[in-house]
């Protein structure tokens, strides 16, 4: 068994170097490495979600780092993230896209809402400080004036 810290490293840079692999997609003339990195990051952003909420749990099994590591080498080295996404995800995505994107919209109108708020916010506080800021110079140059 490897420790963790070594294995969690050693998956940092595998993901480093997909996403370097995916740069060099971007910049060639084919279609097909593009598909493969695009089909690895969604299941990829997919694992990850779910890991976040089962890390917990799924560390206590032996060789889970291993496991996580291999998962990641056959998604995206050996094409893995293009079958799944072919043969599961790609109708099961479909088959909820509306869901999605309707989720995905009220989720914007709410950060848009909630960053309106803030914006508010932070511009009258700054309309105080400045404000204060005005004022207190201009005591100053009255108070300098009178001296």
């Amino acid at each position: 068994m490897i420790p963790a810290f070594v294995m969690s490293f050693l998956t940092s840079v595998l993901v480093l170097f997909y996403g370097y692999k995916s740069f060099k997609a971007l910049d060639s003339t084919g279609e097909q490495d593009d598909v493969q990195w695009l089909t690895f990051w969604l299941l990829y952003s997919g694992l990850n979600f779910i890991e976040y909420f089962s890390d917990t749990l799924l560390f206590w099994l032996p060789f889970y780092y291993e496991i996580k590591f291999g998962i990641l080498v056959y998604l995206g080295y050996f094409r893995g993230a293009k079958f799944w996404y072919d043969s599961a995800l790609k109708s099961w995505i479909k088959s909820k896209e509306s869901s999605i994107d309707s989720a995905i919209q009220n989720a914007e109108n709410k950060a848009k809402g909630y960053a309106d708020q803030a914006q508010g916010i932070v511009k009258e506080k700054a309309q105080k400080v400045a404000n204060q800021a005005v004022n207190m110079a201009l005591k100053t140059a009255v108070a300098d004036k009178s001296n």
